[in-house]
């Protein structure tokens, strides 16, 4: 008898420590970041450090967007997201970042040595930094298995294959207009602008554009005023602050060399793109390419902008 006893409770036991018929487990979940590093969780993250506003803005469109318990001082969209404690990513104590207990980090520009300094304090660190579509593409899928999004992050790159196909078609047989990027003109003598392996490079010759700095040999970097007026520009798009859009006509007009080109002379000077469009690898860079294409193709840009999504 004693025997039966000892048995049937081994049975409720065991009926109890197993999961229900209709019940999930949490799933271990492990994908490549930007470094080839391995991304490893006993389950989707719940409290999220999103140090770039590019993965924050991936967060929120993932429905992700209210685990984030510490934020980078620039990620500022979607603006419900300002309301969380946020540091400085650049001055990164991984002891600050411990402290708010985050089961997943997140940063971008992640350079190896920061992010084994976060790794050294126990925290689970990923880099996510895509200069292509194809790479943003595969870091939506990533970030949306460490958040349990799977499904979607596969709707949001569906979405995102689909609406640079019709860009695609639409600028499909347009003669390329030489552009000028130009990121920072404070400096009028050498001012930053966006090469190749650029995300910026890429949105332009997607929207049938043609970068005057693809001889730059680097993503990002300064180029001669001599050198932009021999390339002749015939479109200069402003990605910069808001301050220096809003007066950017006026001050190349009013800058030796500069006004004597013919996109000065004639104002195809673009200053309506928020950089944020341009230079954010998150999901609003589609806006971005749409808005660029209606700048540099009107016609075309204004076909892209009818067509269903």
């Amino acid at each position: 008898m004693l025997r039966r006893w000892r048995a049937l409770a081994l049975l409720l036991w065991a009926g109890c420590a197993s999961p229900s018929p209709g019940s999930t487990v949490p799933a271990p979940v492990a994908v490549l970041d930007d470094h080839g590093l391995r991304v490893e969780l006993a389950a989707p993250a719940q409290r999220i450090a999103s140090l770039s506003p590019s993965n924050t803005e991936i967060l929120h469109a993932l429905g992700c967007g209210g685990r984030i318990v510490l934020r980078d001082r620039l990620s500022d969209y979607p603006p419900e997201v300002r309301a969380r404690p946020a540091t400085d990513p650049f001055q990164l104590s991984p002891e600050h970042v411990a402290g708010y207990r985050p089961d997943l980090v997140l940063v971008s520009h992640g350079d190896p040595g920061r992010l084994a300094a976060l790794r050294r304090t126990g925290l689970v660190a990923a880099s996510f930094d895509p200069r292509s579509f194809a790479q943003l593409a595969a870091n939506v899928r990533a970030i949306g298995s460490l958040c349990g999004a799977r499904g979607r992050a596969e709707a949001m790159v569906r979405t995102l294959e689909a609406r640079l196909s019709r860009v695609d078609e639409r600028v499909r047989g347009l003669s390329r207009i030489r552009v000028f990027v130009e990121l920072d003109g404070s400096d009028r003598t050498r001012p930053w602008t966006a090469g190749p392996g650029s995300f910026v490079d890429e949105l332009l010759r997607r929207a049938g554009a043609e970068n005057v700095a693809a001889g730059l040999g680097k993503p990002y970097g300064t180029m001669s005023a001599e050198a932009v007026f021999a390339a002749r520009p015939e479109v200069i798009l402003v990605a910069s602050t808001a301050a220096l859009q809003s007066r950017a006509l006026a001050a190349l007009r009013a800058a030796p060399g500069w006004r004597a080109l013919d996109a000065v002379r004639t104002g195809r000077v673009v200053t309506a793109i928020s950089p944020d469009l341009l230079t954010r690898p998150g999901p609003r860079l589609l806006e971005g390419l749409e808005a660029l294409l209606t700048a540099l193709h009107p016609g075309a840009g204004r076909r892209a902008e009818r067509s269903p999504r």
